[in-house]
């Protein structure tokens, strides 16, 4: 059977009819919508104001709420979750295991979502309505990141290259089809950041500290000297949130891309190697079955040899995977991993081959590469490949992972062409394709600009399809 890539990400931008049977998941998310909404519109001290619903599942749902002064000026938004059900205990617990994650074991991490706060004069603050740990009925209010998920970027890209296919004409109503070079190194720059926080979380001192704390490897003063083998289990594009571009310069991290932040710890947990094996395979398998590690895909194998960050790297491979080529692969019998060897030239040094589940980044004799995927640099597969290894042995440590994106990033700054296979631009050539289309061997700040614009700074604003159905009864 051929592999097949699987569809473009895309968003429905309508209502899904099948969550609207009656008694079922949508059901119960209006009632938790009517729940949330009589809580903050009595206990908001007259300063909350609903905007929208930014999602919802079997478990819990986000509001967006804005928050005013006391003349009913704009101040700020913050989202809020709470559980769609208030029995539940699963869900319940999960929402406490998130408001522990996010407000006390990675307080301040730069690139987690950090819980906020709504104002001393309401009855939310005075009677710890929120963010409360020991509440029967735990809320969480969080920051808002103003740019979507990574889900929505890969689909407004999506949108954008199917728009173009229909209209060749309206070339000024063209957007670029693609996620540049530079700007997907910086992304993977704060992916690895963001699970180094969780393996090495900020002492005391880093969370109480003015500036966000950026995460790094055993920080001076960390105890344990050893990562902590924190896993987070949920890790897609759609629990990571975009924020805003440095568009001082001052930070060299996020000065060509926005900031990225990982969201929704509900099933993060410390592994713990000593529990009963029943209980650890049992635990091992939790998240989404598309996004699911090869540890997870087969629990026997995997359960005594080393859990722990080895996991969120291939989490993050994964995601970067999506980034790169727009698509998710198609989870059937034919997408599993195979050998490739890990050079960046036929004309390299032998070297043995490795098991990989992002062997599609890689040529070889039986499956050429995509022309879209072959114009990125090479080095930036090959990491990416890596990370998705089949044996977590073979994926990088953090120290060699944040060490090979800081130097690709930085060769992808100074303009270096990136380094690909060199039938790329003859490829793309042949088929009419532009810089707006594909990849080019060096990327302009124009290019990047554009990419800005395109998709970040005039991003469509989602509105909420069944926003007219929430209080229907």
């Amino acid at each position: 059977m051929p592999f097949i890539l699987g569809p473009l990400l895309l968003a429905p931008p309508n209502i899904n009819p099948a969550l609207l049977d009656t008694g079922g998941r949508f059901q119960n998310a209006k009632v938790a919508w009517a729940r949330a909404r009589r809580l903050f519109d009595e206990k908001g001290g007259g300063r909350l104001q609903y905007k929208k619903v930014l999602g919802f599942g079997s478990f819990g749902m986000v509001q967006l709420w804005n928050i005013t002064d006391s003349n009913g000026n704009f101040v700020r938004q913050i989202a809020v979750k709470f559980p769609v059900s208030t029995t539940d205990a699963f869900t319940i617990e999960g929402t406490k295991n998130e408001i522990e994650w996010m407000g006390v074991i990675l307080r301040n991490c730069e690139h987690v979502t950090q819980l906020a706060t709504i104002g001393q004069d309401t009855g939310l603050e005075q009677e710890k309505l929120y963010n409360n740990i020991g509440a029967d009925y735990p809320i969480i209010v969080m920051e808002v990141l103003p740019n979507g998920t990574l889900f929505d970027l890969i689909s407004n890209i999506n949108h954008a290259r199917n728009f173009r296919r229909r209209n060749p004409t309206l070339t000024n109503m063209h957007k670029i089809g693609y996620v540049p070079n530079r700007v997907l190194w910086r992304m993977f720059l704060c992916l690895a950041r963001a699970i180094i926080g969780l393996a090495y979380p900020p002492t005391e001192a880093a969370k109480n500290q003015a500036s966000a704390y950026r995460e790094t490897i055993n920080p001076q003063g960390h105890v344990p000297p050893r990562p902590s083998r924190a896993i987070h289990f949920d890790l897609d594009p759609a629990n990571v949130l975009i924020g805003e571009l440095d568009l001082t310069g001052e930070d060299g991290e996020h000065s060509r891309s926005p900031l990225l932040s990982l969201t929704d710890f509900g099933l993060t947990r410390l592994w713990n190697e000593g529990l009963p094996d029943d209980t650890n395979a049992h635990l091992l398998v939790r998240g989404k079955l598309r996004w699911m590690a090869p540890e997870q895909r087969n629990v026997q194998k995997y359960l005594h040899s080393y859990i722990g960050y080895p996991l969120n790297v291939w989490s993050i491979g994964l995601i970067m995977f999506d980034l790169l080529t727009l698509h998710h692969p198609k989870d059937t019998a034919s997408w599993k991993p195979q050998n490739r060897e890990f050079k960046r030239y036929s004309s390299d040094p032998a070297v043995p081959p490795m098991l990989t589940w992002g062997w599609m980044l890689l040529t070889s004799s039986e499956t050429p590469l995509e022309p879209f995927v072959q114009s990125y640099d090479i080095d930036l597969r090959l990491l990416i490949a890596r990370c998705m290894a089949e044996n977590p042995l073979d994926r990088p440590d953090l120290d060699q992972l944040l060490g090979e994106i800081q130097r690709g990033s930085g060769n992808a700054e100074r303009n270096e062409p990136n380094r690909r296979d060199p039938r790329a631009d003859s490829d793309n050539a042949a088929k009419g394709l532009t810089a707006w289309d594909v990849v080019q061997a060096v990327e302009t700040d124009e290019v990047i600009q554009k990419f800005y614009n395109d998709h970040l700074r005039d991003a469509p604003n989602n509105a909420d399809p069944y926003a007219t159905l929430w209080g229907l009864w």
